[in-house]
């Protein structure tokens, strides 16, 4: 009897823990974007040799999003990478971003979903020539239709010199089947991944 009711207790512990760790691995959220499809504003597109860095519409995409699905592959820069490497999306000053002052990367979530954070990874100071997050910042918005927005939050980035990239964050109880991403550059702007969370972030 002792032997059956300590077997019980022992099972009943295991069974707890397993309950509190399948709780705490549902609580870290899940990216609702990756794998999603996107539309951005135009990257950039460099000028020949007449116009030097100049904006070209003719010309090919200096840093591409590599087929179009690089924004949110789950792949993150590295921590050796550089602003030539295919996992970085190139923006600049294009005719749009005068007009409107703002780029823009827009995720499809495929249905109205919950949203509790909106994060954008973008590189830093330590790429070099005038890239870096000082400057910068994000505005989220969503949307039901791909037509009317609402702000959810916005943020700056700040200087970092010790890291490839940083996140910007904005934290915000919203829902939407769209989520837009409006970014102001400083300097220029190279953006690795975009992550939207119905849970806290994983991906620091």
């Amino acid at each position: 009897m002792k032997k059956a009711l300590s077997l019980m207790l022992t099972m009943c512990m295991v069974l707890s823990l397993f309950a509190t760790f399948v709780v705490s691995a549902s609580a870290e959220g899940t990216n609702l974007a990756e794998g999603k499809s996107y539309v951005t504003s135009q990257l950039y597109r460099q000028g020949g040799k007449d116009v030097g860095w100049g904006w070209d519409e003719n010309a090919a995409i200096a840093y591409p999003d590599e087929n179009e699905k690089s924004l949110t592959d789950g792949v993150y820069a590295p921590a050796d990478s550089n602003y030539l490497d295919p996992v970085w999306a190139g923006f600049s000053q294009d005719p749009v971003y005068k007009e409107v002052g703002y780029h823009t990367i827009t995720v499809d979530l495929g249905a109205k979903s919950a949203i509790s954070e909106a994060v954008v990874y973008i590189a830093s100071g330590t790429q070099g020539n005038g890239i870096g997050a000082s400057g910068s910042s994000v505005e989220v918005f969503v949307s039901d239709d791909n037509t009317s927005w609402t702000s959810i939050g916005s943020v700056e980035g700040a200087a970092a010199t010790d890291v490839d990239y940083v996140a910007l964050s904005v934290k915000a109880a919203a829902s939407g089947r769209y989520v837009q991403f409006r970014l102001v550059r400083g300097g220029w702007l190279f953006v690795s991944e975009v992550a939207v969370y119905e849970g806290a972030a994983v991906q620091a």
